[in-house]
């Protein structure tokens, strides 16, 4: 018996396939817990360009159009 386990102790085989799944899980259990904070965070930022660039549009249309003489 104790031969047995000494011989399937010893075979490397399937080691390569073996790290190659545990590397490739590790990866994306690390992407599954980065990603959700990451779009959080984007959606915010996207949403704070848009109000400035909406507040900017409206600004530059009220200095456009008190340059040309109207109200």
């Amino acid at each position: 018996m104790k031969l047995a386990f000494s011989a399937f102790r010893d075979e490397d085989d399937g080691a390569v396939t073996v790290d190659w799944v545990l590397l490739t899980a590790a990866i994306a259990g690390f992407a599954a817990i980065a990603v959700p904070p990451v779009l959080n965070g984007t959606e915010d930022a996207a949403e704070a360009v848009g109000v400035y660039l909406e507040a900017t549009d409206a600004a530059a249309q009220v200095v456009y159009t008190e340059n040309l003489g109207g109200n």
